[in-house]
């Protein structure tokens, strides 16, 4: 297994992730064997990093990863996600409640990476975000910021979905550690 070093984290990560979302699903939907034999091959195999969201299956991804990481001798880097609803007050309350949700599902006091998962457009709607509510006073940066002061997520990030000029903006202010792009070898549409 390659590593490389993730973000501004100073963590060298598994070049190859092991993604419990519904693109495999296996971890959503899958049998109690099924999930054991593949992270324990995952692990076997040297991948060091696990990703998953309270979005994917809600919250049985987190879940079933919460007692399969449980079982193991290892302590591989667990990043989770979350969502938030821009038309609701209190982005950071927002954040601060996911992760608690998250935290008790995943079985552990903290997670390595807490990762914005909303788009960021200014102009979309729905659950986009704009920079002024991503950046700004009582934004998500400073939500994120506040559960990485408090330990409950070692480093924060993104996912830099939506505008691309949007997104390299957020990353140019300095405040994530990291920022994940969706590419993966089922859907490579990011690499378009």
């Amino acid at each position: 297994m390659h590593y490389r070093p993730f973000g501004k984290t100073g963590l060298d990560v598994s070049a190859v992730a092991f993604g419990c979302g519904k693109t495999g699903g296996l971890l959503i939907t899958g049998s109690d064997d099924d999930r054991r034999l593949a992270v324990r091959a995952a692990l076997d195999g040297g991948i060091n990093w696990f990703d998953t969201a309270a979005d994917y299956g809600d919250g049985k991804s987190e879940e079933a990863l919460g007692w399969l990481l449980e079982e193991a001798p290892e302590d591989p880097f667990v990043s989770t996600k979350v969502t938030v609803d821009p038309s609701r007050d209190d982005l950071p309350g927002q954040i601060e409640e996911s992760l608690a949700g998250s935290l008790k599902r995943l079985r552990r006091d903290h997670v390595t990476v807490l990762q914005l998962h909303n788009r960021i457009d200014p102009g979309a709607g729905g659950k986009a975000l704009d920079l002024e509510k991503l950046l700004g006073p009582d934004g998500v940066a400073e939500g994120l910021e506040r559960v990485r002061e408090k330990g409950l997520a070692r480093f924060i990030g993104l996912t830099a979905l939506g505008d691309g000029a949007a997104a390299a903006d957020a990353i140019a202010s300095g405040r994530f550690d990291s920022a994940q792009v969706f590419y993966n070898l089922v859907n490579p549409s990011a690499a378009r």
